[in-house]
């Protein structure tokens, strides 16, 4: 399996994670926590029935599989002083994909961005707002990048297509004018002279 490719951003001074695999992209609710005052845990926000209303929500949106029956035990005991669920007891309970509990090097708690930025306004709203301008600027750095690189694949496709179909002197020097042309010998063959001929009554021109 593919490892996850994994980025920083920079929230109100707080770094927080962000994983990108096969299933989308997930940010650091752990990291996100630095930036809240006081001692507070991830389950505290998961016991709370706002939230475990807007996560049933968008499981029942994003999720064919979510199990509405556990959902619906869960929801009945949020708010409760005496409840208490943890991110990976509510993933095995409702087959939850929003919320992961990873181990290892990158473990923690990560959410899907839209959870992620409900967790931010319970940080604060101000948090929420940064963590949302961030992490669309990465993805935008992100998809600029893509851009980028494809278009200098095309590029190079193209000049190799060029010098394979049409290695006439006239085109050689109309390439190397717009720097195309690769510096070494080339040799062509009987069918790509043929095709070059016609191609230099317009290049030579």
């Amino acid at each position: 399996m593919k490892k996850p490719a994994i980025a920083t951003i920079e929230v109100k001074g707080t770094a927080v994670s962000i994983l990108t695999g096969q299933e989308g992209d997930f940010i650091s609710l752990n990291d996100m926590l630095k930036a809240k005052d006081g001692g507070f845990f991830i389950s505290d926000w998961l016991r709370n029935r706002n939230t475990v209303e807007f996560l049933g929500i968008w499981e029942s949106v994003f999720n064919p599989d979510f199990n509405y029956g556990k959902f619906a035990t869960i929801r009945s005991q949020a708010g409760l002083n005496s409840y208490k669920i943890s991110v990976k007891e509510w993933v095995q309970k409702t087959n939850a994909i929003g919320l992961k509990a990873t181990a290892g090097r990158y473990g923690g708690t990560f959410a899907h961005p839209d959870i992620a930025f409900e967790f931010g306004m319970w940080i604060s709203p101000e948090f929420k707002i940064y963590l949302v301008r961030e992490f669309r600027r990465l993805k935008d750095d992100e998809n600029n990048r893509l851009q980028l690189d494809w278009k200098t694949s095309s590029f190079q496709l193209f000049r190799f297509s060029v010098f394979q179909l049409f290695p006439s002197s006239g085109l050689r020097r109309l390439c190397q004018r717009s720097g195309l042309a690769q510096r070494r010998p080339f040799r062509p063959n009987r069918q790509t002279m043929a095709r070059s001929q016609s191609w230099c009554l317009f290049s030579d021109h």
